[in-house]
């Protein structure tokens, strides 16, 4: 089960970004229809796969899994055949700072408050004051 979850949940994060790629609606709508269409599909499977479970028992669910991935390869395999999209972004790629301006401010050593001595040894915790 575990793997189950581990290679199905990023079809979600995958699901959002190809549609914001291939849309022009704004990325909230696009999100919050993704995430109305992964509820339905999570209240409603459960209610789907139970006739396979009663009538194959423990291996209905892995034949269930199996029809809904093979469903959603033949619709991949189909979107990328017949649609036609473009080869390049409307955007080059910008390179972006890992961290912003401020906290590189903050951590830069040589811009330290001039009244710090920070030569001096820190104070000893107070367990070990005596």
């Amino acid at each position: 089960m575990f793997f189950i979850g581990a290679t199905t949940m990023p079809i979600y994060a995958m699901c959002i970004v190809t549609a914001a790629d291939n849309s022009d609606l704004p990325l909230i709508q696009i999100a919050s229809g993704i995430l109305i269409m992964s509820s339905l599909g999570s209240i409603l499977g459960p209610m789907i796969v139970a006739p396979f479970m009663a009538a194959m028992g423990g291996e209905g669910f892995f034949a269930y899994g199996l029809g809904g991935m093979v469903l959603g390869a033949v619709w991949a395999f189909y979107r990328i055949w017949v649609i036609e999209r473009p080869w390049q972004h409307e955007h080059k790629f910008a390179i972006m700072p890992r961290t912003s301006f401020v906290a590189t401010e903050m951590a830069d050593t040589d811009s330290a408050d001039p009244g710090v001595d920070d030569t001096a040894d820190p104070p000893a915790p107070p367990y070990q004051r005596g």
